[in-house]
């Protein structure tokens, strides 16, 4: 797992002789062993009156402070005698919603939280341990944290920061329905951003999964709405769609309940003369003013907005927003796609107008495959593109859309898993086997990635150099 903020990562390895954790420095070309494991089950066992060895370490969710700090939790064999009537609540909810059998719950067993120094190898029991932030399902928080966007009866809301926390600390140290059950007690007057959602007509996301009887018990609950952020938290944007007209389709649950329950949803069938039809949208959060993106071009087409790359730390507490592809929040980058899928459309909207221009076109007789866009710093574009009937990583100017420069070679490459402007490279997914062309490598193992220069006239890809776990080069 990589550590946020540093160039460091930190793995697991198990063997006969216990679980060993290493922190990795790949920029100084160090490995060294995190815990000394005979020194640190003996100290655990002074702590927490269970006996442990060095073969079997209780250690659990561990999370890295920063480069030299992390955190951990070792549970005991002793009940937690803390009563937790919100969470007792939260467990005869779930038992009477049948999704437990009805049974008394088995009590907690107490939890232990220690901070660790890797570099002086000090270990200490945290004092007034706080648990973490356990953020609801429905909160989409913007980049800059200060804005939290939701649905709520069919429409867009949001709320500030201070009145979300206000909800985070309600929920703090609960799990599952104790936790929702807490947080839905917190009185929060949000700010509405539109007013004409309806049932089928939503801005916010379906309760797909849910039974016909949950769908009405759960009508006044917040819910989670698909936007996506600009960089700068100014706007949102998000695709609504119109199922009013579309029929309907059906799950019996049968297991978990007493009797079977109905689930009704919306299905487009194949042929059918009435499907969704999407729609996009633009909203200024400061000025709450809404705009609605104009890209009709085929019938009953389907759109869909490219967000930006993001690498997620898997230590971070808090949700990451979809965001815009474009640094700025004046353009939207698209696609938008016919029914048979055989036309594609790479488009960019003016978030204020709501103007659309089609910078790529791409037609073919049969489906039409396409894969997310990437945007350089140079405002080229990379896209992936079948024209040529191979399947390559493309190069097109956003001044002058022209999709120029394909690779070519018994390779077909999925996906562009990374770019570097600086260096006019990039870095794609691909599903063959394939010998690489760098001198001395030889290599035939499956390719998951390789490196090429990003330019017009691109011959072929090799390893670089690069041969880390799962990169391989390949031709192209």
């Amino acid at each position: 797992r990589w550590i946020e903020g540093t160039e460091k990562f930190w793995y697991q390895w198990e063997n006969k002789d216990g679980t060993f954790y290493y922190i990795v420095d790949p920029a100084a070309g160090s490995k060294r062993q995190i815990f000394d494991n005979a020194r640190i089950a003996a100290e655990l066992t002074r702590i927490t009156k269970d006996p442990w060895d060095a073969q079997h370490l209780p250690i659990r969710s561990i999370k890295f402070i920063d480069g030299n700090t992390l955190q951990f939790d070792v549970q005991s064999s002793q009940d937690d005698t803390t009563q937790d009537a919100e969470a007792e609540r939260g467990q005869q909810q779930e038992e009477v919603q049948g999704r437990q059998r009805a049974r008394r719950p088995r009590p907690k067993k107490q939890m232990f939280h220690f901070r660790y120094d890797v570099r002086t190898q000090t270990l200490s029991q945290i004092p007034d341990y706080q648990a973490p932030d356990n953020h609801p399902s429905w909160a989409s928080i913007s980049p800059d944290g200060n804005t939290i966007v939701y649905g709520w009866h069919y429409n867009l809301y949001m709320m500030t920061r201070d009145q979300y926390q206000k909800i985070l600390d309600a929920r703090r140290g609960k799990e599952g329905a104790a936790a929702d059950s807490a947080g839905w007690k917190v009185e929060i007057e949000g700010t509405q951003l539109t007013t004409d959602g309806e049932k089928d007509y939503s801005y916010a996301m379906g309760g797909r999964g849910e039974t016909d009887d949950e769908v009405e018990k759960n009508k006044d609950h917040r819910m989670r709405a698909p936007v996506v952020w600009s960089k700068d938290s100014k706007r949102i944007a998000l695709v609504r769609e119109d199922e009013r007209k579309s029929g309907d389709l059906w799950v019996i649950h049968s297991v978990g309940n007493k009797r079977p329950q109905l689930e009704t949803y919306k299905y487009d069938m194949p042929g059918e003369k009435n499907v969704a039809q999407s729609e996009m949208w633009v909203i200024d959060l400061a000025s709450k003013q809404a705009v609605k993106i104009k890209a009709d071009r085929f019938k009953d087409q389907r759109l869909g907005i490219f967000d930006a790359r993001q690498f997620r730390y898997p230590d971070r507490d808090a949700p990451q927003p979809q965001l815009w592809l474009a640094d700025n929040s004046n353009q939207l980058y698209f696609w938008r796609r016919n029914r048979d899928q055989h036309a594609v459309d790479v488009c960019v909207a003016d978030a204020s107008t709501g103007d659309v221009k089609t910078l790529i076109e791409e037609r073919l007789n049969t489906y039409v495959e396409h894969q997310p866009l990437e945007l350089l710093k140079s405002g080229d574009m990379l896209w992936f593109s079948e024209r040529d009937g191979w399947g390559p990583t493309a190069r097109s100017r956003t001044r002058s859309p022209r999709v120029r420069g394909a690779p070519r070679g018994s390779s077909a490459w999925m996906r562009t898993a990374g770019s570097s402007t600086s260096r006019e490279t990039i870095g794609s997914r691909g599903k063959i086997r394939t010998t690489c062309t760098s001198t001395g490598c030889g290599s035939t193992a499956p390719v998951s990635r390789c490196w090429i220069p990003a330019t017009s006239t691109i011959r072929r890809a090799t390893c670089g150099g690069r041969r880390t776990a799962g990169s391989m080069g390949k031709k192209a």
